[in-house]
């Protein structure tokens, strides 16, 4: 349990720090690159280079009760990180817009790589890219 929950801490960690990398390098517009990148990338490499929170969220489910509280307070990270470059009249509101998104875009992902067919992995990539792209 303590391996494991080491791995999806560096994992959330590692989506936090690349995110606020492209926040930086991108401005205004790192979460449409961003968002192309998750559902690009992302969606086709394979499992080992998977993003930790697509891929390891699932497992977390059956963790001990501190390995879930470690990985909840390091998806809030990623939430606050994430709200930082969204746009929005208040904090609360960018972060409404951060969970959703990141429950959109890993749920999404996952979702579409457990279909068979690439035609049906793009199209739900395409839908999930429209609707990603109308949070902001």
């Amino acid at each position: 349990d303590a391996a494991f929950g080491a791995a999806a801490l560096a994992g959330l960690d590692d989506l936090r720090a690349g995110i606020a990398a492209l926040q930086d390098e991108q401005g205004a517009r790192w979460a449409e690159t961003f968002i192309a990148f998750y559902l690009g990338e992302r969606l086709t490499c394979g499992l080992d280079a998977s993003c930790g929170l697509q891929s390891l969220t699932p497992d977390v489910t059956r963790a001990s009760e501190a390995t879930k509280a470690s990985y909840g307070a390091a998806l809030e990270r990623v939430a606050r990180q994430i709200a930082k470059g969204l746009q929005g009249k208040t904090d609360e509101a960018r972060l409404q817009t951060a969970w959703a998104l990141m429950a959109l875009l890993s749920g999404g992902v996952t979702m579409a790589r457990s279909v068979g067919s690439r035609d049906a992995r793009d199209a739900i990539a395409a839908h999930l890219k429209q609707a990603a792209l109308a949070l902001l």
